[in-house]
């Protein structure tokens, strides 16, 4: 599979990275390229000769020089080198590339043999069980001493936080870290992010402080609700999802899956890669989560815009969204053709009904037809569809999607996030097309 200059673009991980390896697309700097029917190599040469290779079934690579950046601009150099259909030519790959190919063959192999040995080992069923009675007591003291805090906060006034730096509430989220509760810390350090954060900031702070104390409260009751919302409860305080599922109780969907688009945040030493995906047969929306640790690469190579044919399993959830990639037979390179889409009015119902199941839900995605982009010279752009509704849109990448669209009327693909739109990608001469923040 070939990736198009605009999936290639997508995988940048800034736009300086683009720059310099758009610069590295030509062939004055390569020597030693080549390609067969698994994998894409070349020699660049820069402050030494760095040796690149590319696994084409799967995009991951590998190159020999220290930029902790991935993809490295020489990465990017050989993708648009081999894009422009020419000076890469058909032929047996070298040693250091096919001995790279094996060693990640062996690795695989051997990553499978350790889980199935793990799988297969006995389980020490009463030391499981003091682990987990002893997490639940963390936990529970945690919450306890965080709703005391919270009731502080409001016995205290809006009008006391500004005083606050931000040590006073990373010194709460230590303290949640501590009790093994990390999916509550990082809402604690969201609502110092919010204070004096803009003219509306006290009615964004109780609203998370609300959404916050929900969850808390609803903890204190998780017995009582239904499994797939106290599964989101859970997942919410700190367990991860691995450890509330096992692969049968995953609902698994085969479809054609398009990569409607993907970001990537670094979490303290942890980089989370974000992927937004649309069953083309079922209309399912997914996202799907991987993560990395410093500059090592993500597990799967998933590039926006490519279709992924495959199998994919939901978590348990009130309302299924996150999702991993179970089987994946193809990819195509781009998807064409047209795709169905709601109205705005639509997408709001939509989102209510999602926040109705699960309260705790921060975007959904949203599929508009016939909408153009709407510039404001004061306040925020608007989306408009063609029944006259209109949504504010968010302003990391609207200037591009007004470039790509021409202003004209299109589908669009983004997410909502109960302020704004916030857009993925838009279908441009009956091709999908995405933005990618990192290289906006």
């Amino acid at each position: 599979m070939e990736l198009t200059a605009e999936q290639i673009s997508a995988l940048a991980p800034d736009a300086s990275s683009l720059a310099a390896g758009r610069k590295l697309g030509g062939p004055k700097d390569w020597r030693g390229t080549g390609r067969d029917a698994q994998s894409l190599w070349g020699e660049c040469q820069g402050s030494a000769l760095y040796q690149v290779k590319i696994d084409r079934g799967s995009f991951a690579y590998n190159c020999t020089c220290p930029s902790r950046k991935l993809p490295c601009k020489h990465v990017l150099g050989l993708l648009f080198l081999a894009g422009s259909g020419a000076h890469v030519t058909e032929g047996a790959a070298p040693e250091w590339v096919s001995s790279w190919l094996e060693k990640r063959t062996e690795t695989a192999k051997k990553k499978e043999e350790k889980q199935q040995a793990a799988e297969s080992k006995p389980v020490d069923t009463e030391a499981q069980a003091k682990r987990a009675a002893k997490r639940v007591a963390n936990v529970n003291d945690g919450i306890s001493q965080l709703d005391l805090w919270m009731a502080d906060l409001v016995r205290g006034g809006l009008g006391a936080l500004d005083r606050h730096n931000l040590t006073f509430w990373q010194d709460q989220a230590k303290r949640l870290v501590n009790a093994q509760a990390r999916g509550l810390a990082g809402r604690v350090e969201r609502l110092g992010e919010i204070v004096s954060s803009g003219p509306d900031w006290p009615e964004r702070f109780l609203g998370e402080l609300g959404r916050l104390s929900l969850l808390t409260e609803a903890y204190g009751r998780i017995s009582s609700l239904d499994p797939r919302l106290a599964a989101d409860v859970r997942q919410m305080i700190g367990w991860n999802v691995d450890e509330l599922d096992s692969p049968s109780t995953l609902q698994a969907v085969y479809d054609r899956w398009l990569v409607l688009g993907q970001s990537v945040t670094d979490e303290e030493r942890i980089r989370v890669e974000r992927n937004w995906l649309l069953g083309l047969s079922t209309a399912r929306t997914a996202l799907v989560l991987q993560f990395a640790f410093g500059t090592q690469p993500f597990p799967q190579s998933i590039v926006p815009s490519t279709v992924i044919d495959g199998e994919i399993s939901f978590y348990e959830s009130a309302f299924p969204q996150r999702a991993q990639i179970l089987k994946r037979s193809s990819d195509e390179p781009r998807y064409s053709g047209k795709l169905v889409g709601s109205s705005i009015a639509e997408m709001l119902t939509h989102a209510a009904e999602a926040t109705a199941c699960q309260p705790w839900i921060e975007r959904t995605v949203g599929v508009i037809a016939d909408a153009r982009l709407a510039p404001v010279s004061s306040g925020p752009w608007q989306l408009c569809d063609a029944d006259g509704f209109a949504v504010p849109v968010a302003r990391s990448p609207r200037w591009t999607m007004l470039a790509m669209t021409g202003g004209v009327a299109t589908t669009f693909a983004g997410l909502w996030n109960g302020v704004a739109f916030e857009p993925l990608g838009a279908v441009i001469d009956d091709v999908y097309v995405a933005i990618s923040e990192r290289a906006s």
